[in-house]
């Protein structure tokens, strides 16, 4: 089973458990990937087979011109799309709050030349970080993409199965989650020439590496699975709900990784 039917069937199970009415959104969530030695550029020339070190970014925007409308990011789940044609790796770090913070923090997986399931999600009870993403662009993670022994054209973008979910103006509230709308950067465009210089890097500091990170994307969706049934049950039972929800979710998304995992290493 691919990677994205695994994660269809996640949601599609998780489904079964929200409540018919889903909160509506209230944020804007943009993401991006910029080259980390130069964010604003659009375009970036190395040498032929060389690395470019990349930064995801978030920002999150209040869609109420007038009040603040969510509490930050609480859920991040972001995939990468390129058309390089070459393997490439996991991301190398994530944000020490992602990292430390979030269920399940994922450094990604590759596939093929995309990378799928960036980042985690915070449980819905007890006290939140809330801000996160706010007040200025969040490095969600940091990583470096592989280009081809070929010169030429490519582009790099975030994807749009990305997902990004927020806290409520009051957090304390129950459900104190809701989806925001996700928009999607222009990303960049890589040109490779044999005569140009490799690239510079912009330092890959100032994040962490999570110590389960190389437990695959199927990893940050159990997560978010995990998260998303505690808001679920808990909007319908309360606090002793989300407690429920969130053990039932875990469960879940715990299944659905060893089985993506057992699946993996059946087709190695």
């Amino acid at each position: 089973m691919s990677f994205a039917a695994k994660r269809v069937g996640v949601w599609l199970a998780l489904a079964a458990m929200l409540p018919l009415q889903l909160p509506a959104t209230a944020a804007t969530v943009t993401y991006n990937i910029v080259p980390a030695s130069d964010p604003e550029a659009t375009s970036r020339t190395i040498k032929t087979g060389s690395r470019i070190e990349y930064r995801i970014t978030a920002d999150v925007t209040s869609d109420n011109p007038s009040a603040e409308d969510n509490s930050g990011l609480a859920a991040v789940i972001v995939d990468v799309e390129t058309d390089l044609g070459v393997a490439q790796p996991a991301a190398t770090s994530l944000d020490p709050v992602i990292a430390d913070n979030f269920l399940f923090p994922s450094l990604g997986t590759p596939r093929n030349d995309d990378l799928e399931g960036i980042g985690g999600a915070q449980a819905a009870f007890g006290s939140p970080i809330t801000g996160v993403g706010q007040d200025e662009t969040l490095i969600v993670a940091r990583g470096f993409l592989q280009t081809p022994n070929a010169e030429g054209t490519f582009t790099v973008v975030i994807g749009d199965g990305s997902v990004a979910n927020v806290l409520t103006a009051d957090p304390t509230s129950v459900p104190n989650v809701v989806a925001a709308t996700v928009e999607i950067g222009n990303g960049f465009t890589i040109i490779t020439d044999d005569a140009a210089p490799e690239d510079p890097g912009g330092g890959n500091g100032g994040g962490t590496t999570p110590p389960i990170g190389d437990l695959s994307g199927l990893g940050a969706m159990a997560g978010f699975g995990a998260f998303m049934t505690s808001v679920a049950v808990g909007s319908m039972f309360g606090p002793w709900g989300i407690v429920m929800g969130l053990l039932v979710g875990s469960l879940i998304g715990l299944i659905t990784l060893f089985a993506g995992s057992s699946g993996s290493s059946g087709a190695a």
